[in-house]
């Protein structure tokens, strides 16, 4: 049946009506997508500035004793700050221990300050006297703020600027050294049954150190009636090179450690093997140790490439001597 003309203008009109309808949407839609991510970014930035914005300034008084603290937290900033956790880590012992903000003090608002006691962290086990410290407060914008190290003593604490943070960064190697652990030989995999001690030392940090004579091996008895403890001192390094060649490891060079003579020094990422006197109960004796079993533990003592002195203990593992 042939369409009249009105007939036919009435569908045009209606295609016409569908074709405006669909172009809205198409364009309703494109444009809601464009604004969504431009408010997004915009969002981002707003959020990138109030991050850079903040700005907060620490200072720690030590209390009872020099085992508690409460830390003055300053906000010198325009922006409100929340405060999400605290690290305490203790240089030392290379160990740390974080801490939730209790909820009344996690807000810090402009240019205010608040101050955040031991006593209100919860499981807060006490600061180790006489070891040092650094204390990290982390904020919900993801900006971290640190104190300077400091040595846990009765009252206010200043920054040491004689202090290495060089020696935290070292670890005892597990294969780059003829020594995989505690041994007896500087050449040999043998574990520690006596006599002359030897680890394997490696510098993992960015900073080169050197090691003077005070650093020493310490060994802690475990169990029995009468606990007992000896030590013995830093008296020698090794370098050792793998040769594929021959299949051996290599002796590249050596020293002695003396009072009046430190280690070679240990460039980032250099691995040495340390060797020390036999532990006794008064080091330098030569007395000797006797079975047991015992808690190792390195007594690091040196310098960095900037004249900084370091110390440290660390744990070595476990040593039983038949």
């Amino acid at each position: 049946m042939l369409e009249s003309a009105w007939h036919k203008r009435q569908k045009g009109e209606c295609d016409s009506y569908r074709r405006d309808l669909f172009l809205h949407y198409h364009y309703s839609a494109h444009h809601l997508f464009f604004y969504e991510i431009i408010r997004q970014e915009m969002y981002m930035r707003a959020y990138d500035v109030e991050r850079e914005n903040e700005k907060i300034s620490l200072r720690v008084m030590l209390t009872q004793g020099g085992t508690g603290f409460t830390l003055f937290i300053n906000n010198e900033s325009p922006e409100t700050i929340e405060l999400i956790r605290l690290w305490i880590i203790d240089i030392t012992n290379n160990f740390h221990y974080n801490y939730s903000i209790p909820e009344e003090k996690k807000v810090l608002n402009p240019w205010s300050e608040t101050f955040l006691s031991s006593f209100e962290l919860k499981g807060f086990i006490g600061l180790t006297r006489r070891n040092y410290y650094v204390m990290r407060l982390v904020t919900s914008r993801g900006n971290i703020v640190e104190t300077p190290p400091f040595i846990a003593v009765p009252g206010p604490v200043t920054e040491p600027p004689w202090l290495s943070l060089g020696y935290i960064e070292a670890c005892f190697n597990k294969a780059e050294t003829p020594v995989y652990d505690l041994s007896d030989s500087h050449l040999k995999t043998t574990p520690y049954k006596g006599g002359k001690a030897y680890i394997s030392f490696k510098n993992i940090g960015s900073v080169t150190v050197f090691l003077t004579y005070e650093s020493t091996i310490v060994f802690r008895s475990i169990g029995g009636l009468e606990p007992k403890c000896y030590a013995g001192y830093l008296v020698e390094w090794y370098c050792y090179v793998w040769d594929p060649k021959v299949e051996k490891w290599m002796l590249k060079d050596s020293g002695t450690i003396t009072h009046v003579k430190d280690s070679k020094a240990i460039y980032p990422g250099e691995v040495v093997i340390l060797g020390f006197e036999e532990p006794s109960e008064i080091p330098g004796s030569g007395a000797g140790i006797r079975e047991g079993t015992y808690d190792v533990f390195f007594a690091a003592s040196g310098y960095d490439e900037f004249g900084k002195i370091f110390f440290a203990s660390i744990y070595i593992g476990t040593c039983e001597i038949p």
